[in-house]
C-alpha cells in the first residue's frame, strides 16, 4: 500500500497551529518566535513532512498580497465579504488589494497579470463567472470564488441560490400570494439565472407561475430597484402583484422608497422580499424580510482555502455550499384579498 504523503494540514493539526504559522516558520523563519519555529521544525523531523520544491521556490518569492476582485465596489454585501477575508488574511501575515474590475475582462486581465509576475500571490473572485466575458486564469495561479454560482469552473464558497429562493417562493405562497413579481440582477448574471429558476419552478411545482411581463430587470443598486418599484406600481391595481421578490436587499429598499412615495402601504398593500441579509435591511421601514447570505464567513473560508493553496496545500474539494437563512421580519404579510 503506497504510503501517504505528510502534507503541510498534518503538521498544523499534529501542533494544534495553523497552516499559516506552520508555513511562516518554514519559508520565513525570522517571523516566528524561536520557541515557535524549534516545535515546527521537530514536527516536521518526526512526521517526516517534505515541503513541495516547486510550491517552495513561489514561497520564497512570494508578495503576503491578495488580490480581491469586485465586479461593483458600490454594493453593500461585498463589504461583508471583504470583511471576513481581511480578517483572515491579515492574522496569516497578508495583505489585501482590493480590484474594481467594473465588468470589465480588460481590468481583470489586469490584475491576473499581478500574481503572474509575482506581485501578488492569489485572487479570490466576488463577481459570478460568466462563460461569455469571464477570464479563466491558468490553473497554477490560486483563485477561488467567494459568493459566487454554482458551475464555476474553479473553487468556490457559495450558498445554493436556487435552493434560497425556493425558499422565499414557499414562503410567499405560505402567506397566500399568488401574484408575483420580480426584480432581478444584471441579465447575464449567474446569480440572477440561478434565482429565478429556484422562485419559478417553485411556483410551477404549486401550480402558479411568473409572467414575463413581470420580471423586471435590475442591476442590484438602489437606485434600479427604486426606478423598477416605480413601474410596478404604476400598473392599475387589477394589474399589480401583491408580493415583489428583489434579488438583493439594496433593489427591495428601493422598491419599499417608490410603494411609500406612492402613498401604499408595506406589507398591507404589497409584500416586499429581498436577498442578502444586509444589516442595514433592519432599519428599512418596514424592517426587510430576506435570505441571510453569511457574507462574512463566505470570506473567511474563501480567505483560508487560498492561502492553504498558496502554501502548496490545495484543498481536496472545490464547491463548498455555505447554508443561507430565511430572516422574516415585517415586509411581507399574508395576502388580504380586496
Amino acid at each position: 500500500m503506497k504510503e501517504k504523503n505528510v502534507t503541510i494540514r498534518d503538521v498544523a493539526k499534529h501542533l494544534g497551529v495553523s497552516i499559516a504559522t506552520v508555513s511562516r516558520a518554514i519559508s520565513q523563519p525570522d517571523r516566528v518566535s524561536k520557541k515557535s519555529l524549534e516545535r515546527v521544525q521537530k514536527a516536521v523531523n518526526e512526521l517526516g513532512y517534505r515541503p513541495n520544491l516547486l510550491s517552495q521556490n513561489f514561497r520564497y518569492k512570494r508578495s503576503n498580497t491578495l488580490i480581491v476582485l469586485i465586479p461593483n465596489i458600490e454594493n453593500l454585501f461585498f463589504s461583508q465579504l471583504i470583511r471576513g477575508i481581511e480578517s483572515v488574511a491579515q492574522q496569516a501575515g497578508f495583505n489585501v488589494l482590493l480590484g474594481d474590475t467594473q465588468d470589465s475582462p480588460e481590468r481583470e486581465l489586469n490584475y491576473i497579470n499581478l500574481v503572474e509576475t509575482q506581485q501578488a500571490d492569489g485572487i479570490i473572485q466576488l463577481a459570478t463567472f460568466n462563460p461569455e466575458f469571464s477570464i479563466i486564469p491558468s490553473t497554477k495561479i490560486p483563485l477561488v470564488s467567494a459568493g459566487g454560482s454554482a458551475n464555476t469552473p474553479y473553487p468556490t464558497i457559495r450558498i445554493d441560490n436556487i435552493h434560497a429562493a425556493a425558499d422565499i417562493a414557499r414562503h410567499l405562497i405560505a402567506l397566500e400570494h399568488t401574484e408575483f413579481a420580480v426584480i432581478t440582477g444584471l441579465k447575464n448574471d449567474q446569480n440572477t439565472h440561478e434565482r429565478l429558476k429556484g422562485f419559478c419552478d417553485t411556483l410551477l411545482d404549486h401550480s402558479l407561475s411568473l409572467p414575463d411581463t413581470r420580471i423586471y430587470s435590475g442591476d442590484y443598486s438602489l437606485a434600479s430597484g427604486y426606478e423598477n418599484g416605480l413601474r410596478i406600481i404604476a400598473k392599475p391595481e387589477s394589474q399589480r402583484p401583491s408580493a415583489i421578490f428583489c434579488f438583493n436587499d439594496e433593489m427591495a429598499m428601493g422598491a419599499c422608497k417608490a410603494i411609500r412615495e406612492a402613498g401604499l402601504n408595506i406589507p398591507e398593500d404589497i409584500s416586499v422580499i429581498g436577498f442578502d441579509g444586509l444589516q442595514i435591511g433592519e432599519y428599512n421601514e418596514p424592517a426587510l424580510t430576506t435570505i441571510m447570505q453569511p457574507g462574512r464567513s463566505l470570506g473567511e473560508q474563501a480567505a483560508r482555502y487560498i492561502l492553504q493553496w498558496i502554501d502548496g496545500d490545495k484543498p481536496d474539494y472545490n464547491d463548498v455550499i455555505v447554508e443561507h437563512q430565511l430572516l422574516i421580519r415585517q415586509s411581507c404579510d399574508k395576502h388580504k384579498v380586496k
